[in-house]
């Protein structure tokens, strides 16, 4: 019996689709951006954004790449 497909919505199927291969998170932000993107031009970065004062809130993206 064949097992459903996981839902690229899902956080952690979204991580691992998008944030491990580079050429499929180019693909998507090409198609997404209409621009031409190749894995080469992408660059992991750290996902969490930092409260720079007392009252901000810590943020955390799923991806978060340089181009």
């Amino acid at each position: 019996m064949a097992q459903p497909l996981l839902s690229p919505i899902n956080d952690y199927v979204f991580k691992r689709v998008f944030g491990e291969n580079l050429t499929v998170l180019a693909a998507f932000l090409s198609a997404v951006l209409g621009i031409a993107i190749r894995g080469e031009d992408l660059a992991v970065i750290d996902p969490n954004f930092r409260a720079n004062r007392a009252k901000d809130h810590l943020g955390i993206l799923d991806v978060r790449v340089k181009t």
